[in-house]
């Protein structure tokens, strides 16, 4: 079966809290339009929700400010992560939140701005650095989608300026 089958049960991938996955499927929610359910899931995963209590810090186990690879589920260990500071899930996090949540992406020299919020977050704000340019987003909740940058609605093109913009968009509520 492979390396998967020397770990216990609840233990690493073999039943427990793998987050590479569960980081992979909270992709896919948002994609599928499920932005609610994947911004749930993700606060699951959150070092810091998982030691919201002293109890459940000391069940951590380890670092509140890092991504466990794993939690794990056996007898014993119940709650306790894994492979902190080893794993890649991080950066799949980061983009979870930057490219799918907040819909912040650089293809070639044009940046677009594609937010799929959760409601959970309502009026929000990002700060992007691309190239020595800081893009002030602003999210809010409204009636019409709009994007506006510099005060001008447009696409966000990446001129390179070296200068601060603000870019303000408007997501529909539904």
């Amino acid at each position: 079966v492979g390396y998967i089958a020397d770990y216990p049960k609840g233990i690493r991938e073999n039943g427990g809290q793998y987050t590479h996955a569960a980081l992979w499927y909270c992709l896919a929610l948002v994609e599928v339009g499920e932005v609610e359910y994947a911004y749930e899931l993700l606060r699951l995963l959150n070092p810091i929700e998982k030691c919201a209590g002293k109890r459940a810090a000391v069940a951590y186990g380890v670092e509140p400010y890092v991504l466990a690879a794993d939690v794990y589920t056996a007898d014993g260990y119940t709650g306790a992560g894994g492979w902190t500071w080893y794993t890649g899930s991080a950066a799949w996090a980061i983009m979870l939140i930057v490219e799918w949540f907040y819909g912040v992406r650089v293809c070639r020299n044009t940046l677009t701005v594609h937010p799929r919020l959760p409601k959970a977050l309502g009026d929000t704000e990002l700060r992007y650095l691309w190239r020595g340019q800081t893009f002030h987003i602003y999210y809010r909740f409204g009636e019409e989608e709009s994007l506006t940058v510099d005060g001008e609605e447009k696409r966000c093109l990446l001129p390179e300026d070296a200068t601060k913009h603000v870019v303000c968009t408007t997501k529909r509520c539904n």
